[in-house]
């Protein structure tokens, strides 16, 4: 992270990707929260804060609770979860791909979860 505006170079960078995050609703951007486990790093404030600034965002509030491992300590519900956000937002369907098949399989392999049969769908394996 930059300090005290230096590098020049990285702070643009940053200050384009907020720019980008703040007005491009038609870009779907996917928030998973989880219950504060041991050294979590988003608590309420920065999700309210990107709830409301962050545009085009859907937030998956879960539960559970995880902490600074969150992949570690929850990896079936963010399957779940970015399985069924996929779906939702056509990213795994035939109309949002030329060769939906080829491309489903690569984000479920991605993902280390499991194509259904169809490509519209993706189920945990």
């Amino acid at each position: 992270m930059p300090v005290g505006g230096e590098p020049a170079d990285v702070v643009a960078r940053i200050n384009r990707y907020d720019d980008m995050l703040m007005t491009s609703a038609g870009v779907p951007k996917l928030l998973l929260t989880f219950q504060p486990g041991p050294g979590t790093m988003m608590g309420a404030e920065l999700i309210a804060w990107c709830a409301a600034d962050v545009a085009g965002i859907d937030i998956a509030e879960h539960d559970l609770v995880a902490g600074h491992h969150t992949p570690e300590d929850q990896p079936d519900a963010i399957a779940t979860t970015i399985a069924a956000w996929l779906n939702k937002h056509a990213f795994a369907s035939a109309s949002a791909f030329g060769d939906a098949d080829r491309h489903t399989e690569q984000v479920a392999r991605n993902l280390g979860i499991r194509p259904s049969a169809s490509a519209a769908g993706l189920t945990i394996s």
